[in-house]
């Protein structure tokens, strides 16, 4: 499997093919001002845009890859404490503390949690519109 960095290296490879085709384009035409050299040339950089264009959807496709596999794996982890805990996420109050969201122009939605383990149930409600790791102790 090729990885993100083979597909930017090849890139990168093909920009610089580019440019050294662009340099020989105007020292041709410095040299011979004839149709075939120019036809030639553009016919080179056509093909050079289809790799760029190859290397960068190859590029997008493995970026979108990694994104899935991250998100994938955070599910799963997350699923497993949610099964631990018979856990579940509700949308929370829509309002916030005094203070917490002033001047900033947004109200919070926010969440609560709810939790059970050994018969013990528990709720917390973060009313936050980002909620990071710290809010969550």
């Amino acid at each position: 499997m090729t990885t993100k960095q083979e597909y930017q290296n090849i890139l990168t490879e093909v920009n610089a093919i580019g440019q050294s085709v662009i340099t020989l384009d105007s020292n041709l035409t410095t040299i011979d001002n004839s149709d075939l050299v120019t036809d030639d040339v553009a016919n080179i950089l056509m093909s050079i845009t289809d790799i760029q264009n190859w290397a960068n959807a190859a590029i997008e496709q493995a970026i979108q890859e990694e994104q899935n596999a991250v998100m994938n794996n955070f599910l799963a982890e997350l699923k497993v404490v949610f099964d631990r805990y018979a856990a579940k996420i509700e949308i929370g109050s829509d309002t916030t503390g005094y203070g917490e969201a002033y001047g900033t122009g947004e109200t919070a939605v926010g969440i609560k949690l709810t939790a059970t383990f050994e018969g013990t149930t528990a709720t917390k409600e973060i009313n936050k519109s980002v909620i990071i790791g710290s809010d969550l102790v």
